[in-house]
């Protein structure tokens, strides 16, 4: 399976990925004014949230590390306290997420 890397050209070979994964891939809009939209792609294998908009962490793009049932931090640094939740799903694919307290819904798949 290949997945689209939205920071290079080429396309990134996904290697044992979870279908919980990769079930989150697409873009999320909310009406926040500080970032409303972001992405999932997966990048060998794990979800990694694309945010043009900014997050909390060190990097516009963080790798979302599972910590939970449907909860995963946003980042790979354990003190870092920003978190996705997946709120909502439709035929196993998530359509409501909350970013932190903001709700998201997806728009596009991949």
């Amino acid at each position: 399976m290949w997945t689209a890397d939205a920071t290079r050209s080429q396309p990134v070979a996904a290697t044992a990925a979870s279908p919980h994964h990769a079930v989150l891939i697409g873009r999320y809009r909310s009406y926040s004014q500080w970032c409303p939209t972001f992405r999932i792609v997966l990048r060998e294998g794990r979800p990694w949230l694309i945010s043009p908009g900014g997050v909390e962490g060190p990097d516009p793009d963080m790798e979302l590390v599972p910590i939970g049932e449907d909860l995963f931090r946003i980042g790979t640094d354990p003190r870092l306290p920003e978190r996705l939740r997946i709120a909502a799903t439709c035929n196993g694919q998530p359509v409501t997420v909350y970013r932190d307290s903001c709700r998201y819904s997806r728009m596009s798949m991949g």
